[in-house]
């Protein structure tokens, strides 16, 4: 995952074409976010996340992350710290987009742990811009695991840089 392509946005570099809608823009920017070859980027490319979807007018996004061998617990399911990583990494990216910049970090983070995340499944992670300021961003996020119910929940606040 290059995060470069958030400073390409800042930078004008990188912007809609004429024909664009902002919908299909997001789209483009986030698939070449997840599917670029050999971009990983610490954390967040050793977990590899799938792009699903995401709303231009809801100013959200939706990612597919596998649960892997090495992100369990000694439970034998899912890490909460790697879901709270989820979680962050997610709305991270749903903030840099809003803001058009790369240069953010996360303020606070507050993870709610409904049910475990058991080996080999798929979980989809959810966030939302709920308010975006000129300086600070807040952000929902939600986990589902593969059967359609909730894993986790969170809510978190990015001050740009």
């Amino acid at each position: 995952m290059n995060y470069e392509v958030f400073d390409a946005l800042n930078a004008g570099t990188l912007c809609r074409t004429e024909d664009e809608t902002e919908q299909a823009f997001m789209e483009r920017v986030y698939r070449m976010l997840c599917e670029e070859e050999g971009a990983a980027c610490g954390l967040i490319g050793l977990m590899k996340p799938s792009f699903l979807s995401c709303s231009a007018e809801n100013r959200s996004l939706t990612l597919d992350f596998a649960a892997e061998d090495w992100m369990l617990n000694s439970k034998q399911t899912l890490h909460g710290g790697m879901l709270a990583s989820m979680l962050d990494n997610t709305m991270g990216l749903a903030a840099r987009f809003c803001c058009k910049t790369n240069r953010l970090s996360t303020v606070s983070l507050a993870v709610n742990y409904l049910r475990p995340v058991l080996p080999g499944e798929h979980v989809t992670v959810t966030a939302q811009v709920d308010k975006a300021g000129r300086r600070m961003i807040f952000l929902s996020g939600c986990v589902y695991a593969e059967n359609g119910k909730k894993a986790a929940t969170a809510t978190g606040t990015f001050m740009v840089l």
